[in-house]
This record gives structure tokens, sequence and C-alpha cells, in this order.
């Protein structure tokens, strides 16, 4: 007896089912569907129907036997029966839940437990199918998952066609500054409806943090497309985020889903958004306001429910004022404004983040240096990092890869970071007073004078008299200096 339900005419079924559905190009990539199964007739039944669709099918009997190709192969589906003679589908799950193993499962079970389908998804089953199996339902479910991957595949060939990488550094740092960021991160990251605005230099973080909103929010599960608008040109920006029609301009010869679209229930993050063009700014808008859009040389609104954070290390209110910046996306980007601070002012943060680079780059680069010596790491701690975080990461792996020792010292560092450039006043350019100096007021004074020099940025005036912000900090409170804030 088998447990598919077949329509008479198997071959018109099939067309019917996926006439315009699927590309041609996709049914001949023949996708690879493992089917893992102990009753012989419907294991053979299921192979044909996948096999007729135009997928190459591959067959286990038996958990176990389901089990090493699942560790062995890839697979773009799996069909897995929840009631094994050996290994149930809810143990085989439970076995490659912590395996490096992406591909999507779909239970399927003659006994109607719901308590079975609750655990199934839990342990990371796509979908829950009851036997007897319908060919219609079967074939829609395939699709779903199917359709499912391959975006998530075009979307990773996007990022790839941009020059977009995925920040795979961890955001690290126990300073106050740091602190106050993650704290606003987790409040906002929950609230996944609220726009976010991310500001600061270049360098500091700003993708990252990013990324950890996304992925501590409700949409974790769900897209997250990173886009450089300074990167591309203004037509190809518009046709990348809004997609286009077939012979919207000359090179359109088709349609085509735009990142915006792709991103929908899931986080796009437009980076430099403040080299965007005023045109697209108007568009970008309306994105914000009704969450519709047209594809370039489109007819018809396309809605889709995309977050947007955006990030910028431009004034935008500067930019406001010179009409090169939509006075009203800025106060709509603005919602929530989280200001990541430049690393010359996280100096507690830098040996923390020091190791944790050392220990990638003697991992990528396959090094053993065992540590830094406290010259070299106060010298790294004294430098103003105008490349903040991703200065940092370079310097690192620079001086991984060239160290002749196991532990970097002070001459392993490249000259800028050594202040070798530097010409400090000697002390023979400062005549000693025949009455003599207080040098209590005299050290106060210098002080002072950074601090005024500074702006009263206590990092700034750190670097003016060539120390470290803690020996500064401590410098002001000894001579009872107020501290800004």
């Amino acid at each position: 007896m088998t447990h598919l339900i077949f329509h008479k005419n198997m071959s018109q079924l099939i067309s019917k089912l996926w006439l315009g559905s699927i590309p041609l190009k996709a049914l001949m990539k023949k996708l690879k569907i493992l089917l893992i199964e102990d009753n012989k007739d419907l294991s053979e039944s299921l192979r044909e129907f996948i096999e007729k669709l135009g997928y190459e099918p591959t067959t286990a009997l038996t958990g176990q036997s389901g089990l090493n190709l699942l560790l062995t192969n890839q697979f773009q589906l799996a069909l897995l029966d929840l009631n094994l003679p050996d290994l149930t589908g809810l143990e085989i799950l439970e076995k490659i839940q912590d395996k490096d193993i992406s591909t999507p499962i779909i239970i399927m079970t003659g006994f109607h437990s719901v308590e079975s389908a609750v655990k199934a998804m839990k342990l990371g089953a796509e979908d829950y199918l009851k036997k007897p199996l319908n060919a219609l339902e079967l074939k829609l479910i395939i699709e779903k998952i199917l359709e499912k991957s391959n975006m998530e595949r075009e979307i990773s060939l996007l990022q790839s066609k941009l020059g977009l990488e995925e920040q795979s550094d961890k955001f690290i740092g126990y300073s106050d500054a740091m602190k106050e960021v993650l704290r606003i991160v987790d409040k906002v990251a929950k609230n996944d409806q609220t726009t976010i605005l991310l500001t600061g230099e270049s360098g500091t973080g700003k993708t990252v943090i990013a990324r950890i909103i996304h992925d501590n929010s409700p949409r974790k599960k769900n897209p997250f497309i990173n886009v450089t608008c300074s990167a591309i040109s203004e037509q190809l920006l518009e046709s990348e985020l809004m997609g286009h029609k077939k012979g919207a301009f000359t090179d359109a010869v088709s349609d085509k889903r735009g990142l915006l679209e792709l991103a929908d229930t899931g986080t796009i993050f437009l980076d430099e958004i403040g080299d965007m063009s005023m045109n697209l700014q108007a568009k970008i808008l309306r994105v914000l306001e009704d969450k519709t859009f047209r594809r370039v040389g489109g007819l018809h609104d396309i809605t889709v429910d995309t977050r947007i954070i955006a990030a910028t290390n431009r004034n935008l209110e500067e930019l406001v004022k010179t009409n090169d910046f939509r006075e009203d996306l800025y106060y709509r980007l603005n919602v929530i404004q989280i200001k990541i601070p430049p690393l010359r002012e996280r100096e507690e943060d830098i040996p923390l983040l020091v190791q944790y680079f050392l220990d990638k780059f003697n991992k990528d680069l396959s090094r053993k240096i065992k540590k830094i010596t406290p010259a070299a790491m106060q010298m790294l701690k004294d430098y103003h990092w105008p490349g903040n975080l991703r200065e940092l990461r370079n310097v690192i792996e620079r001086t991984v890869l060239l160290a002749n020792n196991d532990i970097i010292g002070a001459d392993d560092l490249p000259t800028s970071i050594q202040n070798k450039e530097r010409n400090p006043i000697s002390t023979k350019d400062f005549m000693l007073p025949d009455a003599g100096i207080d040098l209590h007021e005299f050290e106060k004074n210098i002080l002072l004078q950074a601090l005024d020099k500074a702006g009263g940025n206590v990092s700034r005036a750190a670097r003016y008299l060539s120390i470290g912000r803690d020996k500064m900090r401590y410098r002001l409170k000894k001579f009872g200096i107020d501290i800004p804030e």
C-alpha cells in the first residue's frame, strides 16, 4: 500500500504544478534531495516523484544510513520519516543539531502527534507533513523551502558582486563608552520596527553594531543585507536597492528583485547614507514612511516589511543646512541615534582588542605569537588611531605576519605607532628662569593648556603630552582638575 496519493497522469500533474513557478535553469541544476524512509514502497514512490520534478533523489532505508549521508554529503533538502526502526527522526535531528548541517529538513509521520511536530520544529526541522502524503502539498512545501534557500544564495551572490563582506569580528569593549552603546543596542534590538541611525568615524564598527542589532532582534533568522551607498553609482544603486523591470535601461534584460525586496522580513543596512543622491533619498523616505517602492521602470508598488538601519561618518545636520541631505529624511532616520565612539576615546578597550586580534591572526596566519610587551602595548594605547578598529586590525595583522620572534616588542610596530616621526621639544629648548619655578604649578598649567587646546577632550589632550588617557586622567585628579564627562 502506498502512502503517496498520485494523480492518474503523473506527467500532466507535474507539468501543471510546475508551469512557470520555477525557472528552467533551476531544474537543470539537479538539486539533491535526500529521502530517509524505511517503507520501501513509499521510498520508491517518493524517489520517482522527486526525480520527475527534476531533482536528484538519494534514498536511505534506515536512520543510521540517512544520518551518515547527511553528515558526509551536501543536500538541498531532506525528507525524514519520524518513525524509523533504528533511529527516530527526532534522534537524527538531535544528533545533527551541533553539527555544521545546513540542509533544510521536512519531517514525515503517520502519527498525528502535535507534540512530536513541535519538538521536531524546535530541533530545527523546517516543516512537518502527515502521511498519507499528498502530491500537491508535498510539491508546494518543497517549492517553498527551496525558494527560501535560493533567496539566501541570491543574497550571498549579490553581496559578493557588490564587494560586501560580512563583518565577523566580535565587537569587544568594556569601557564606559562602549557599555553605554551596547546598553542602547540591547533596548533597540528588541523593537524591530524602529529605524536606527548609527554615527561615528570610519572604521569604528558601525557595520558590526548593525549586525548585532539584527542578530538580537525578532528578525534574526531572516536576511541581513549590507549596502555601502558610496561604493555604487547612483543609477546602479537604485537598481540594486529597488530592482528593475525588463527593458528599464540598456542592460536590463530581465526583471530583477532589489535588495529591499530580498531583505523583506529582515534588515537592510545602508552604510554611508550621507553620500546617497537626493533623488534616491526621496525614494528611501517613501520606504520608511509606507513600506512601499517601485522597481526602476515599474508601474506597480511593492510592499515590504524591511527594517532599515542607516549609518554615516558625515554630519547630516550640516548636510541638511547645505541642502545636500533631505531634512525630512534626516528626521525620519534619526528616531534613535547611536554614536559609536572612536578608538582613541576607548583606550581601556585596546588591550582586549589587541589580544583578540593576536589570537585571530595566530590562527589565520599559522603563527605562534605568545604576547606583546608592555612597552609595545603602551605605544598602541598612546596612538591616536585615525582609522579606528579597522586600522588596529590591520596593524596587528601586519605585525603578526612580519614578527621575527614569538613576542611582539615596540620595534615590531610600524614607525607611525612608535611616534618616531614626532620631534618632541628638547630640554635645551626650555630655559629655567633664575628665580626657579613651582614644578607643581608648572605641570598643572601644562595640563590645563593641553585640555583647553583639546576642547576638553581628555584623550586628545593626552596625545598632546605624549601620555596615555589613563595617565592623563590620573594627573587631572591629582591636581583637582574636573574631568570633562
